[in-house]
């Protein structure tokens, strides 16, 4: 699904330029629905993008209405995406993996502190969580060292128990 060209991105950073919509009037365009179908059909893993949580939601729905067997929630606490941990835990009782970035944590894209993390993964168990970093694009830069950091302290505040890595 989209990410930076999402009607959710655009109208989050104020930018006034072309997006694409994911849904009208509280349903999925057909666009988006095919998108889903092509995921099913080659049996391919569907990300959300940048969608608003209700967008979110219904892309999960529709993805497993129409057999999607992997679902990833892109970096799901992150702006401009930013769900909350009763849809968190919805997205995850729908067989969503929950995408954490590391980014969120750190430097100029930090916006969480690791126990927000913590708790949202302790919310729906390790399962459903699906550690990454969101890269490449502007002042966001992948750091070797703290990928494992991060992921060690998030996963000792949400378990209480140190991971190896």
């Amino acid at each position: 699904m989209p990410t930076f060209d999402a009607e959710n991105q655009v109208r989050f950073s104020k930018e006034s330029r072309p997006f694409v919509a994911v849904s009208r009037n509280g349903e999925l365009v057909p666009e988006a629905k095919q998108v889903i179908a092509l995921a099913a059909k080659y049996r391919l893993t569907l990300e959300t993008g940048h969608p608003s949580p209700a967008e979110g939601l219904m892309i999960i729905r529709e993805a497993r209405r129409q057999g999607v067997e992997h679902i990833v929630v892109t970096h799901a606490m992150l702006a401009p995406v930013r769900i909350n941990i009763a849809q968190i835990r919805e997205s995850a009782t729908l067989g969503a993996y929950i995408e954490f970035v590391y980014n969120g944590l750190f430097g100029p894209e930090k916006q969480y502190e690791a126990r927000d993390y913590a708790n949202a993964m302790r919310a729906i168990g390790a399962k459903s969580v699906l550690w990454g970093a969101t890269w490449g694009r502007g002042r966001t830069r992948c750091i070797p060292m703290r990928w494992p950091l991060s992921l060690r302290c998030c996963a000792k505040k949400a378990w209480r128990r140190r991971i190896s890595i």
